[in-house]
């Protein structure tokens, strides 16, 4: 269960990482970098690494991290760890991995569906988990078809490709060599493959007066006794502090085709990229077919005698390098992490119903209230979708006599109207944002019914609370305040023994599957088992909950639905 959530609450990000040496640096680094620009915009942070994580190659100050005891292969225990490592108030996880499974996202959403995970994707290998959005700031993003689902969560675009602060410190080269001298090779933080030692004696043989700047990364491990026969023009360096300093000073890099290639592009090195990884294939390609870059293959599938021949290709073509460098620094401009961690402070905002603050909500439901018809002045899509509505509510209601009833948004009274006759209320309490659309509703008159109407928020305090019966519909998914909030104080509105009906919108929708139909940004979305935790965290049990079809005005399953209703019940007589 998660702890109460407040709407002016600091925002609360919890990320996890891999920090393991087969895997190289670029998942930390990228991971690190979001957790800086995240703690400059004002949220709160803390980083998680997996099982065998190097937590000494964290530097965030300020920031708490932990490492995992639980193997990731064992997904179900490794979500359930997690869950328990992380702050009771984190609003959204963002994980960067390659070694958990489906089970480990599967797990997640069912023990704790109220905290949104996005994940780094590099190729689409993620796009079928159960996630609320990816991060994808790539060369190849715009190649990766993701579900329609995933749009108003996700950062997916080299506008999000964010590059650490040491980077931005360097200055990116202005012009290029007319020939190149200086060669830097570098395979990443680990080179878990060792193809530095491989790639620097291809690299030696090319031509003497060449000068390779090898560099091996933090992670790299033991060095190879091979690394003692190069020659002289082979300058070794062992995780150098100036690392992106030197890389700048070079006339070409060749790398791998890992996170290194982002930060080559906006420095406006010329680079040669070999892949090294399932993971790294896309970027390659893409590198070269964008023409920013030469694609030197797959490490495990091009020989010696190959890789020594299109290195001298490469070289051949010292005015087809600046050309493709100049274009790689035109496509990258620095700004990326700002960018990309006010997206997920948005999409957190959006996911825990935070999107849209209470003066909004007001001003809309104010201009509303100038249309003609009564169900565009509740903002419904139709006349006829508004009826069926109130009809399938009564439908899971049932006919009873109510002792007292709050209708939050009552708009101008047409579900009092509705449902008067089956719930015979001593008393009807309409709660409405806006006084013009009120005044329609004290044309209502009920001779058994004591009725109220008010020109208030739900959050203050009601008169005649609790209620026997609490109902909203089309109120949680833009009430202006966060789906915890209005859960608590929904929930406290209702009586020992009363019940409450919500309708909202679906973020499960099946339809939201295909990549080009996308949820309206509107308002927001949300999952079944997510608002019934929300309700069922301050006191109310969920017996049911609907998919429906307003159009029809006829029940569907959850997976066909885009609106869906929630009856909760608070026990007690």
């Amino acid at each position: 269960m998660r702890d109460q959530r407040d709407d002016n609450s600091t925002r609360r990000i919890t990320v996890l990482c891999d920090a393991v040496s087969e895997l190289g640096m670029g998942h930390l680094v990228r991971c690190s970098t979001l957790c800086r620009a995240l703690a400059e915009a004002g949220a709160g942070v803390d980083m998680v690494l997996l099982h065998g994580g190097r937590a000494d190659l964290v530097d965030l100050p300020g920031v708490d991290v932990r490492v995992m005891t639980v193997a990731p292969q064992d997904g179900p225990e490794a979500a359930r760890e997690f869950l328990s490592l992380i702050p009771e108030d984190a609003a959204l996880a963002v994980v960067d991995n390659y070694r958990l499974g489906r089970e480990f996202y599967q797990t997640l959403r069912a023990l704790c569906p109220e905290l949104g995970v996005v994940a780094y994707d590099d190729f689409g290998e993620k796009a079928g988990l159960p996630l609320l959005g990816v991060i994808n700031g790539g060369l190849s993003s715009a190649e990766v078809a993701y579900p329609g689902r995933y749009s108003l969560y996700s950062a997916v675009g080299l506008e999000y490709a964010a590059l650490p602060e040491r980077c931005l410190a360097v200055m990116p080269k202005a012009d290029w060599a007319a020939s190149v001298s200086r060669i830097l090779l570098v395979m990443g933080g680990s080179d878990p493959e060792r193809q530095t030692l491989r790639l620097a004696r291809i690299l030696e043989t090319l031509d003497p007066a060449l000068r390779i700047e090898a560099v091996l990364g933090p992670l790299f491990g033991e060095r190879d006794p091979g690394f003692e026969a190069l020659g002289p023009s082979v300058m070794v360096h062992e995780a150098p502090s100036d690392f992106l300093g030197l890389a700048a000073s070079c006339d070409l890099a060749v790398t791998g085709g890992g996170s290194t290639c982002m930060e080559l592009l906006y420095l406006g090195v010329p680079m040669a990229v070999l892949s090294l990884a399932d993971n790294q294939d896309l970027m390659t390609e893409t590198i070269e077919r964008n023409r920013v870059g030469f694609s030197l293959g797959r490490f495990d599938k091009v020989s010696d005698r190959a890789l020594h021949e299109a290195l001298t290709s490469v070289l051949a073509r010292p005015d087809e390098l600046g050309t493709r460098a100049r274009r790689g620094r035109e496509t990258v401009d620095g700004q990326g992490a700002s960018r990309l961690a006010r997206r997920i402070l948005a999409a957190s905002d959006l996911f825990n119903g935070r999107g849209f603050g209470l003066a909004q909500v007001v001003r809309e439901y104010h201009e509303a209230s100038f249309n003609e018809h009564h169900h565009e002045m509740g903002l419904w899509g139709s006349e006829e979708g508004m009826r069926n509505r109130f009809r399938l509510a009564m439908q899971l209601l049932g006919p009873g006599r109510e002792p007292s009833w709050l209708d939050v948004g009552c708009g101008p009274g047409d579900f009092l109207t509705e449902a008067a006759a089956a719930l015979h209320p001593a008393s009807f309490t309409g709660l409405d944002l806006c006084g013009r659309t009120l005044e329609l509703a004290r044309s209502v008159v009920l001779p058994d019914t004591e009725t109220r109407l008010f020109e208030q928020d739900f959050l203050e305090p009601v008169q005649g609370e609790p209620f026997s019966l609490v109902t909203g519909l089309g109120v949680l998914h833009k009430c202006g305040h966060s789906l915890d909030t209005a859960a608590r104080r929904l929930a406290g509105l209702v009586a020992p023994g009363g019940r409450l009906l919500l309708s909202t919108k679906h973020l499960g929708w099946k339809r939201f599957d295909d990549p080009d139909f996308l949820p309206y940004a509107g308002h927001a979305w949300f999952l079944p088992e997510q608002v019934a935790s929300a309700l069922a965290r301050h006191g109310l049990e969920v017996p049911e909950i609907r998919g429906f079809e307003p159009r029809t005005g006829t029940w569907v399953p959850l997976g066909e639905a885009h609106s869906i209703m929630i009856l909760a019940e608070r026990r007690g007589a």
